[in-house]
Order: C-alpha cells, then structure tokens, then sequence
C-alpha cells in the first residue's frame, strides 16, 4: 500500500559457489531477480499518495521446477498455475 524503503531499483540474488543450493529457499525464496519497474524512464511513477509503485519479480530455475512440481498443480489449468506462482513470489518478496 506504500513504497518500499529501498535504495535500489534491482537485484539479482547471486549464489556463488560455496553456497548450497538447496538453502536458496531458506535465504530468498523463491526469488532470482526483482526489480522497481516503476523506476524505468517513461514508466508510472508514484503519485503523491505513495500508488502506482510496481516491481517485477523472476525465481530462479530451481524454484520454477519446484513450483511447477507441485502436486496441487498437476493437471491444474494455467490460471490456478499462474495464481500459486504469484503468490509464493509475492509471498517471499515480502518476508
């Protein structure tokens, strides 16, 4: 409902090689990469009541076969597919 306090526009959530890859989930979720998509040139910028803010988020390969793995979403339609997404990124975009 209000912009986030950050000082970044993006971030790609690097892993590099001395960690384990199954603690992706435990250190960002689901996420790979995020970014304020409201900050680009000739985008929606905030109005005056903090709206308008929007961020695009991507997962990693890892989690995208994790969630499509899922047994709730075996022969799910793409809609149901679409909604779970949604809400695990979003899910961890905000803890």
């Amino acid at each position: 409902d209000k912009p986030l306090p950050l000082s970044v526009d993006a971030i790609r959530l690097n892993y590099d090689d001395h960690h384990d890859p199954s603690s992706r989930k435990e250190v960002f979720g689901s996420l790979g990469w995020i970014a304020r998509d409201s900050s680009k040139p000739g985008r929606q910028q905030l109005s005056e009541d903090g709206m308008g803010e929007c961020w695009v988020l991507q997962s990693h390969p890892e989690a995208a076969e994790r969630i499509l793995q899922m047994e709730e979403l075996q022969n799910a339609s793409l809609t149901k597919i679409r909604e779970k997404i949604r809400d695990v990124m979003v899910e961890d975009f905000i803890q």
